[in-house]
């Protein structure tokens, strides 16, 4: 048996910079090869800045797009689902079946037997728990480690060389996103395997192994060559399809490279509002939802004095003087135009939702409808709730309304909490709406967690596979701390809410249809309670050359059929 171990000493410094990489060798492809050519992405920092070839020590964006390509992963993503799925032979990934215990406890996985390393050795459990291990090790540093392991990580073992079990402390269902992670070659690292005896050991080697200059890989390609600091190449390991990341120096953009053919694609196009150049200029452009969501959130709770869920206040959290009435909250979900706003900020690109999930997405609610565009039953419901223009300014004042004092303005400052310049323009376009409404509206830069604010637009995102529990968990009672990091900032509570978010996150783990259905449940009571009003998903654009075959990309995974892309009429160069 192999234990997980809490202690360690390996130091927190990544390898010297790259200097040499040998070509590989490798014994059998590991998964079926059929592209072609020589397929080119764009690099905008320098190859030189390449510090190391271990994926769990990966510091830069340049080393994790790289070994992504090299390195198998332990579970396997459904592109079209995005959901964790088991390997099947066209994938490198270890995992071909799983199981998760009553209690939600005890993770238990299958490995394959038909993967072999680049040196020949075949992969086995033994490099997933080595990997595990060190991914789960506080004094490794790795880019995969989260503090919470220290006290919900029990053990991870190896009952054999085709079963890994990991125990937790508490039931989550959460386990396939903490273990997702590349795997190492174990005896690649440590041909002497202490690891597998010796609960104190400490790692060090991974720090100083020969990943650094010669990895030994399970992925799709291997190292080529890395000519600084103009390019890293890699091969498929049928040598039929070359990979080449190529360094696009400053005065030149990535559509300027795509249009010279100095590169073949581009994965998450910025320049949206140029698309229209791409179609003339022999370019296939490929656009769908992102897997995040805007929405407007509204702070139910008094904005001048932030409480915790278990203040002992007698009045409680208070009572927002604007959002505290559900006809104003419903008065905003009417009166925002979300084609506008998809119109102007994002020039077309979007998809509006009803839910805080990508429409088709496992766990969303698809039959909720989308709220339609009524400014006329909006300003009803202001003047329903007592919020009326008098004096005829163009900002509604309170007269008789049940929130606030008599004769207050109907003012709100609208937090934008992450400035970029797409964000800038959905908040400018919020703002504009709301202006038309009859509010008055500050914007300002601020974190909600604050819970002194009014409105925010904020970007709810599952990340990638998708986690509907990162989203939703933000509107559970107990979650509503000020100040507290991804907190309940919306100080919304709802008892069957979080009836139906513990069975999710703990009771339902193995039946993912079940925990569907609950999720789906939550987004219901959301959508009549109205903390938030969903507005768009914007969507994730990819472009590729017509020189480019079998170009197929998904929103969230763009090469997931990398190794079947045929480019013609490009060389390697010498």
């Amino acid at each position: 048996m192999i234990f997980f171990r809490r202690g360690g000493a390996a130091p927190r410094t990544h390898t010297v910079l790259l200097l040499l990489i040998a070509v590989l060798t490798f014994v059998v492809p590991v998964s079926a090869q059929e592209g072609s050519g020589v397929v080119r992405v764009a690099l905008t920092n320098r190859v030189d800045e390449l510090t190391t070839l271990n994926p769990l020590l990966c510091g830069d964006e340049l080393c994790r797009r790289v070994t992504d390509l090299m390195f198998s992963s332990f579970l396997h993503v459904d592109p079209e689902t995005g959901q964790y799925a088991p390997a099947g032979a066209d994938t490198t990934a270890l995992v071909t079946d799983w199981t998760i215990s009553d209690d939600a406890t005890v993770y238990t996985f299958t490995v394959r037997d038909d993967l072999q390393w680049s040196d020949g050795t075949p992969v086995s459990a033994i490099d997933a728990v080595y990997s595990l291990r060190a991914a789960t090790n506080p004094d490794l540093d790795s880019r995969y480690y989260r503090g919470i392991f220290e006290d919900i990580i029990v053990s991870i073992t190896a009952p054999d060389e085709r079963t890994v079990q990991v125990t937790f402390a508490e039931p989550t269902c959460r386990g396939l996103f903490w273990l997702d992670i590349p795997v190492l070659s174990a005896l690649a690292i440590d041909p002497t395997p202490g690891f597998l005896v010796d609960d104190e050991y400490d790692y060090t080697t991974l720090v100083r192994n020969p990943y650094s200059i010669n990895p030994v890989t399970s992925g799709d390609y291997v190292i080529d060559e890395i000519r600084l600091p103009e390019f890293v190449r890699l091969n498929a390991v049928d040598s039929e399809q070359v990979y080449e990341f190529v360094y696009i120096s400053g005065d030149l953009t990535e559509m300027e490279a795509l249009y010279r053919d100095r590169i073949d694609y581009i994965t998450n196009v910025g320049d949206i509002e140029n698309v229209a150049e791409y179609a003339a200029n022999d370019v296939t452009v490929s656009d769908g939802p992102w897997s995040g969501v805007y929405a407007l959130a509204m702070n139910l709770a008094d904005p001048f004095n932030p409480r915790p869920f278990d203040t002992d206040d007698e009045d409680g959290q208070g009572i927002h003087p604007v959002f505290g009435d559900a006809r104003v909250r419903e008065a905003v979900s009417l009166g925002v135009n979300v084609d506008e706003m998809i119109d102007r900020a994002w020039f077309g690109y979007g998809t509006p939702v009803s839910t805080l999930a990508v429409p088709g997405t496992w766990y969303a609610n698809d039959d909720l409808t989308t709220n339609v565009y009524d400014y006329d039953r909006a300003r009803q419901l202001l003047n329903e709730a007592g919020w009326r223009d008098t004096n005829n300014n163009g900002v509604l004042e309170c007269r008789t309304c049940e929130t606030a004092p008599e004769g207050t303005l109907l003012r709100v400052r609208l937090l934008n909490p992450n400035e970029n310049v797409r964000r800038n323009a959905v908040v400018f376009v919020v703002a504009q709406q709301l202006r038309r409404l009859g509010f008055e509206v500050d914007v300002i830069g601020a974190s909600p967690n604050s819970q002194d604010y009014d409105m925010a637009v904020v970007f709810y995102d599952p990340g990638y596979p998708y986690d509907p529990e990162s989203t939703f968990a933000t509107f559970a009672t107990e979650r509503d701390e000020p100040n507290e990091f991804d907190s309940n900032f919306t100080s919304y509570s709802n008892p069957r809410v979080d009836e139906l978010l513990q069975q999710a996150s703990t009771d339902l783990c193995a039946d993912p249809d079940a925990q569907a259905a609950a999720y789906a449940k939550v987004q219901r009571i959301l959508a009549e309670d109205m903390p938030i009003v969903p507005l768009f998903a914007p969507h994730r654009l990819h472009a590729a050359s017509n020189r480019v075959r079998n170009f197929d990309p998904y929103p969230e995974d763009p090469l997931w059929n990398l190794t079947g892309w045929v480019v013609t009429n490009v060389e390697v160069r010498p």
